[in-house]
């Protein structure tokens, strides 16, 4: 269980963070409502306001009043046209009856909430410039605490804050069966090739490049990428380890 003094710093001394793992049920006090069901929070569960909109349970155009104690929101990256209705104006009509709403998500979606009457008013009060929001939340919401800041300063002191040139690479693909690996690895060197962010290798040598005693040769470029996948990483770091560049840059993958 990690607790935000070792990951994010605390907000004020009455709130904290709870990060959710394995050992979540251990901190939890037995009465915590929904305690049990944490783990069943998904797509596919029964009683996700999605679903429930689904099968007619609830309806946003009713004026009834929402007999219920609790409702969990699907907005995950998986989420349906359903539980897209969140979105909808006249469903928060229906949420805002509900004492307990637990949401999942690891979707960005503020963007949405600034064209809803619902929000749109509160949030251009606290956010005249709508572009300060992703500013906010990233550097104080989320703003790492002093052991975070140490790991991340001693790794780029390490690795990358003496390359001439640093790339930063984030490949996400959402659907592995449309989008398999090597196709995938196949758009990111063809996107690096054509905006010309790393160099060729030469792949029937493994010494050192035609180009080594040039002056090239000095030129260094630190590629960080961050993936899901390690396979991303190990495959270009492998290019770049294995094989000399044709301009002789160094490029080192982390």
């Amino acid at each position: 269980m990690h607790f935000s003094p070792t990951e994010f710093c605390l907000l004020n001394k009455n709130l904290t963070w709870l990060i959710f793992s394995a050992n979540l049920f251990r901190i939890l006090p037995m009465n915590f409502p929904f305690r049990q069901n944490f783990g069943s929070f998904d797509q596919e569960y029964e009683n996700s306001h999605g679903n429930l909109l689904k099968k007619n349970v609830i309806n946003s155009s009713s004026s009834k009043e929402l007999k219920l104690s609790s409702l969990y929101l699907h907005l995950a990256h998986d989420y349906d046209d359903h539980d897209k209705l969140f979105f909808c104006d006249e469903n928060q009509f229906l949420l805002r009856q509900v004492p307990w709403l637990i949401m999942r998500t690891d979707n960005y979606f503020v963007p949405s909430l600034f064209l809803m009457q619902s929000f749109d008013q509160e949030l251009i009060k606290l956010f005249p410039n709508k572009e300060t929001v992703f500013r906010h939340l990233g550097r104080y919401l989320f703003h790492p605490s002093n052991q975070v800041w140490g790991l991340i300063t001693r790794y780029y002191q390490a690795y990358l804050s003496k390359a001439d040139e640093k790339i930063g690479s984030q490949n996400r693909v959402i659907d592995t069966v449309k989008s398999p690996f090597q196709s995938a690895m196949g758009q990111i060197l063809a996107c690096t090739k054509k905006e010309n962010l790393l160099p060729e290798i030469e792949p029937e040598k493994t010494g050192l490049s035609s180009e080594g005693h040039h002056a090239n040769q000095t030129i260094s470029k630190a590629v960080l990428i961050t993936s899901l996948y390690s396979g991303y990483f190990e495959k270009i770091k492998n290019k770049y380890w294995t094989h000399p560049t044709v301009n002789g840059e160094v490029i080192g993958v982390y």
